[in-house]
This record gives C-alpha cells, sequence and structure tokens, in this order.
C-alpha cells in the first residue's frame, strides 16, 4: 500500500467515529 491510501483510510475511520458518536 501507499502513503495516500493509509491517510485516506485513517481520515475515514476517524468520520465514521465522529458520524457514530456525534
Amino acid at each position: 500500500w501507499r502513503w495516500e491510501s493509509a491517510v485516506l483510510g485513517c481520515c475515514f475511520l476517524f468520520f465514521l467515529l465522529l458520524t457514530r458518536y456525534f
């Protein structure tokens, strides 16, 4: 994998957490 995919994955997980708890 590459850096871009890792960053996008982390941002996506963070967004899912935000939508779940907020």
